[in-house]
């Protein structure tokens, strides 16, 4: 008879597979600093949310289904991957948001800033000057550090859930049931 106390866990879970995904991000936002890529540059932009996205998910499905078959033996509801999810989404946020937001604000300050610039100034060509000012403003607001930490505690929990319950989806609930 197998020993139920051997199994790791919902915590170990969400510490292991949160702090991986932390770890693969902040590496991306680092190979991004290295190699003098912007974040915000049209394009890289979609890129860098891809690659985001597909960090993830990949690491949030690979928890999800080892979850299932270790701890339940191959049958796990929606509800109890979908918190599992959550919580290994919401401590990942927490570290990348941690990370960024002093990367951005005390080790580089300047660093957001000039992506905006270069970004505006490729921008500049395309769109009338009325547009762009309006365009300028806003961006300029959205750079102040109290509004970068506000986006971010209201963005943590809101992709998480959401996240979480479309991966969650996509699990197959029992795998001991023949096909």
């Amino acid at each position: 008879m197998e020993n139920a106390t051997l199994k790791p866990g919902l915590m170990s879970y969400v510490l292991r597979y949160g702090l991986m995904i932390s770890a693969a991000q902040i590496v991306l936002v680092l190979l991004f600093y290295v190699l003098g890529i912007s974040p915000l540059a049209p394009g890289i932009s979609f890129l860098n949310l891809f690659l985001v996205l597909a960090i993830n998910i990949v690491f949030v499905r690979m928890a999800m289904v080892k979850y299932r078959q270790v701890n339940f033996d191959g049958q796990i509801s929606y509800g109890q991957i979908f918190v599992l999810g959550v919580l290994i989404l919401l401590l990942a946020g927490i570290i990348n948001g941690a990370f960024t937001y002093f990367f951005y604000n005390v080790f580089e300050p300047e660093l957001m800033q000039n992506y905006a610039n270069e970004l505006l100034d490729k921008l500049a060509a395309r769109l009338p000057e009325d547009q762009l000012e309006m365009m300028e403003e806003r961006i300029n607001r959205n750079l102040e550090p109290a509004r970068q930490l506000r986006q971010t505690l209201i963005n943590i929990p809101a992709s998480a859930l959401v996240l979480s319950a479309i991966v969650s989806l996509f699990i197959k609930k029992d795998t001991t049931l023949p096909e």
